[in-house]
């Protein structure tokens, strides 16, 4: 079974991991021994680390939030035109994906949130995507495995019918599908942009380091 904590586990872990090399990386530049022995060039240096990360991290905003809003979209398309289903699926953010609390008489109250699923029928077997509903989701959701799944089983599932929704029109199923698929598609993307600022911010801070510690012993 998989551990639902473990997609924002590793989500963290990235983050923290693209603040390293950001970082190591603007260091790395800065600690050259040109840079070193002419401050005037140490300094150009930084400030165009700064200036640069700070453009990225705006253009990165504009796709990031594009990703976002398609996405939130998407998912009103597929709830209200295609699958119909009522009540409105929401995510109660005053919750974690997986919780456990002991009370002082010793009971325990465990708490999972569970997205809605879709099983789709690929052939040999069947697997369940599940419906992001809000933007916490993309961070503790598998984004990279149910990208996955829906790339790799792309020619099987256009082919087959799902397997709770039988009377379904060939067009509809396919509609799902792309919907789906469009859903995940704008998850990554919001997800590596992400990460992508994160990288960038890491640089900036990196730099203003760099330039206040020089300020600090000139």
């Amino acid at each position: 079974m998989r551990n639902p904590e473990a997609p924002l586990r590793a989500y963290r872990i990235s983050v923290a991991l693209a603040y390293t090399f950001a970082t190591a990386l603007a260091l790395w530049l800065l600690t050259l021994e040109e840079a070193r022995t002419n401050t005037t060039a140490l300094l150009s240096t930084t400030a165009l680390f700064a200036t640069l990360g700070s453009a990225l991290c705006t253009l990165l905003m504009l796709w990031h939030n594009d990703f976002l809003a398609r996405l939130h979209l998407d998912v009103d398309i597929l709830q209200v035109d295609i699958v119909k289903s009522s009540p409105k699926w929401r995510r109660w953010p005053f919750l974690g994906r997986r919780e456990h609390m002991t009370l002082l008489t010793g009971d325990h109250i465990v708490t999972t949130l569970d997205n809605p699923r879709l099983p789709i029928e690929v052939g040999s077997h069947r697997i369940e995507i599940d419906v992001p509903t809000t933007t916490l989701d993309l961070f503790d959701l598998p984004v990279w495995h149910k990208w996955w799944l829906l790339r790799r089983f792309q020619s099987h599932i256009v082919t087959k019918q799902f397997a709770e929704l039988p009377e379904r029109s060939p067009l509809e199923v396919y509609q799902t599908y792309a919907c789906l698929r469009d859903i995940w598609n704008c998850a990554l993307g919001f997800r590596l942009t992400r990460l992508a600022i994160h990288f960038c911010v890491g640089l900036v801070v990196a730099a203003l380091l760099v330039l206040l510690s020089l300020l600090a012993t000139s």
